[in-house]
């Protein structure tokens, strides 16, 4: 499990770097150099996102042997964390940096798409 498990978490962290460099460039060129800040932001915070379920499932993963009962805890805890990293990722990047909110959400949007780079049965 954890093999697959990180096979699949390279692939999916190599998908969503590719994704926010294109949409990163093609916002810049298309729009302007804000915009495609403001998609890398996004883009960064799907990532960090990524990473943060990742450890969720490891956990949830360590804790099926250990403790049956309580295997869901690190996933739905995961969650709330996942929700509350984006809300304040998405509320920095608007309030302190001044960046575009549409095209943070596009470039996190965008990179969530990564997940289907995930190819092993």
């Amino acid at each position: 499990m954890s093999g697959k498990l990180s096979g699949c978490f390279k692939q999916v962290m190599l998908a969503q770097l590719g994704l926010l460099l294109v949409s990163a460039l093609v916002l810049s060129l298309v729009f302007s150099l804000n915009h495609g800040l403001a998609s890398a932001f996004g883009a960064s915070l799907a990532m960090f996102n990524t990473i943060l379920a990742r450890r969720s499932i490891v956990k949830a993963s360590e804790l099926a042997y250990t403790q049956p009962d309580v295997v869901m805890l690190p996933v739905f805890s995961g969650l709330v964390q996942r929700l509350i990293v984006f809300a304040a990722g998405f509320a920095g990047g608007v309030l302190l940096w001044g960046l575009l909110p549409l095209p943070i959400l596009a470039g996190f949007a965008l990179t969530q798409f990564g997940y289907l780079a995930c190819r092993e049965s």
